[in-house]
């Protein structure tokens, strides 16, 4: 049993922070509150990030109605949202901020663009491939022709994009837009510099699932030894490596330390958004399958369930991650030989993964 690698998302805030006159007052309250906020959230103290985030959004509310720093404030609680998993209230305030930007920079504004991108960014991490895709390409083709093609917020959009050729399986275009995304990053901001990470991480994953572990493994360690010399080991990236890392000597048959790895992403993820984050039903699902390649089914089973019930309330039960859970579920199951159970998730995978085959994509760049 395998399971597919699911991209988590960049470091970094894709919002366009706006000044508008000279910091006085309120406005001064407001910045002060926006650079905490960005503060907090690159560590990872994300009930800290949302009380300035908030207090943000309150300071906006004096500036004139045309003043688009009210998006600014609204995007960055969005975010927050999203990394704790609250995406019912980060779609709302993506939608808000998108709105704002849209009536006070207008559409071809680049703080529109990338709030466009942003919402696709939500629907990507649910599942929502169909939703995401369109904005995808609007975002990524409108800011290649604002920004310019070397920008760093057209690196974040590729590698957005890149993500959907990843779950369609076409896996050279995928890498192409990876790797363009990962060359445009170390251009922008250096070799040594967090926001690597992601890109790096992204890139490694879609090698994992190709097997090409040395690869992906060089990759993985070098965004590990970023991160660790600049926001450190307690960031939900970090568990995204360690669990890849863990994923990578599974296949190697290195079964103890891909135990290890597994179970220290769990404990950053308990450290930092919780063991009931979407990310974790990700980490006990690969940790699932190194039980079942062990024989150890209760653990195996367990962590199954615990992955599936998280997906179901997080995502819904007809999502592609749904999907993938069950699938492996139903693998074990047949193993051992409940096979009644295993054919009512089998149908249940085929229904779900037959209304998503749907998508299509044209070319990126139009």
């Amino acid at each position: 049993m395998r399971s597919r690698a699911y991209l988590w998302p960049t470091i970094g805030l894709l919002c366009f922070i706006l000044y508008v006159g000279e910091a006085l007052g309120q406005e001064e309250l407001w910045d002060r509150h926006m650079q905490a906020a960005k503060d907090a959230y690159a560590k990872s103290k994300y009930m800290e990030a949302e009380q300035h985030a908030l207090a943000a959004i309150e300071a906006a509310e004096t500036f004139p109605p045309e003043d688009p720093r009210a998006g600014s404030s609204i995007d960055l609680l969005a975010h927050v949202y999203k990394a704790t998993g609250r995406y019912k209230d980060a779609e709302s305030r993506f939608e808000d901020a998108l709105e704002i930007y849209a009536l006070r920079l207008g559409p071809a504004h680049p703080g529109t663009i990338v709030e466009v991108n942003n919402l696709g960014a939500l629907y990507s991490e649910l599942g929502r491939y169909s939703d995401a895709a369109p904005l995808y390409r609007l975002a990524l083709n409108r800011l290649v022709k604002t920004l310019g093609p070397k920008h760093p917020s057209v690196a974040v959009a590729l590698s957005n994009l890149a993500e959907i050729y990843d779950w369609q399986e076409r896996y050279a275009e995928a890498e192409a837009l990876y790797r363009e995304s990962l060359s445009i990053t170390r251009e922008t901001v250096g070799p040594r510099h967090p926001r690597l990470a992601a890109p790096m991480n992204n890139l490694a994953a879609l090698y994992r699932v190709q097997g090409k572990f040395g690869e992906a493994k060089a990759l993985y360690e070098g965004a590990l030894e970023i991160l660790e010399k600049s926001l450190g080991l307690k960031h939900p990236l970090v568990a995204a490596i360690y669990n890849g890392l863990g994923v990578i000597y599974r296949e190697q048959a290195k079964y103890d330390r891909a135990e290890k790895y597994h179970r220290n992403a769990l404990e950053v993820l308990e450290l930092t958004v919780g063991l009931d984050h979407p990310h974790a039903a990700t980490v006990r699902h690969d940790l699932a399958l190194l039980y079942a390649k062990l024989g150890k089914y209760a653990g195996a089973e367990s962590n199954l369930r615990q992955a599936l019930d998280i997906r179901e309330r997080k995502f819904g039960t007809e999502n592609p991650k749904v999907a993938s859970t069950l699938a492996s579920y139903a693998a074990l199951l047949r193993e051992l030989g409940r096979n009644s159970e295993a054919e009512a998730m089998e149908i249940r995978t085929e229904a779900i993964r037959k209304k998503a085959s749907g998508l299509e994509l044209v070319n990126p760049i139009q």
